[in-house]
């Protein structure tokens, strides 16, 4: 009898949410809100918590962050029982997955993934990485970065800046002079349509 009783108060111990059978530990001092996981090192964060000096202080430690992780490729359940958490892609240099409890709205941050957000500026806007428009919107953003870092490449800084005062300039001109404008550097450069 006391056998189950002991069973089920051990069922009711947060588990990690990837590593399954590990029971989470909560950390010490003015950590304690976070529930760490003694294997993989990943670490739950009650909702607001990743604000705190504390898990600032503990979590920077943990700054490897291991891209297409075993831990990574897939999800977890929520530790205290509220079902499967939700992914969001954080697309960053080094892209992962972030876990939300859809309930609780707990996350769970695999190692070093908290450290990559508090580089990258984002641990402010934590909500934001669930958010399809805001994903979209960033995913736009980071494209339009990669292509200018590119085309700085090809041209060099000086061209690619003439290129965008001439850009301004015509940006305000009338249309049909922006067209007569797009026609010429199209014949100047060999590239008029139906060649």
């Amino acid at each position: 009898m006391s056998q189950s009783v002991s069973q089920r108060s051990n069922h009711l111990k947060p588990h990690c949410p990837k590593c399954e059978r590990v029971p989470l530990v909560s950390a010490s001092g003015r950590a304690s809100r976070l529930l760490r996981c003694t294997d993989c090192r990943g670490t739950w964060l009650p909702r607001d918590a990743a604000h705190l000096e504390a898990v600032r202080e503990l979590l920077q430690a943990d700054d490897t962050i291991r891209p297409g992780s075993v831990a990574d490729a897939r999800t977890g359940l929520c530790p205290f029982g509220h079902g499967i958490l939700i992914r969001a892609k954080v697309e960053i240099d080094d892209s992962f997955y972030l876990e939300r409890c859809p309930e609780c709205m707990g996350i769970w941050f695999d190692k070093g993934e908290w450290n990559k957000l508090a580089q990258s500026h984002l641990l402010e806007r934590l909500d934001t990485l669930w958010d399809p428009a805001w994903r979209f919107r960033h995913r736009q953003s980071r494209e339009r970065e990669l292509v200018r870092r590119r085309l700085e490449q090809s041209f060099g800084a000086e061209t690619l800046g003439q290129l965008d005062a001439l850009v301004d300039r015509l940006g305000d001109a009338a249309t049909t002079v922006r067209a007569e404008a797009l026609a010429y550097l199209e014949e100047k450069l060999g590239l008029r349509r139906g060649d």
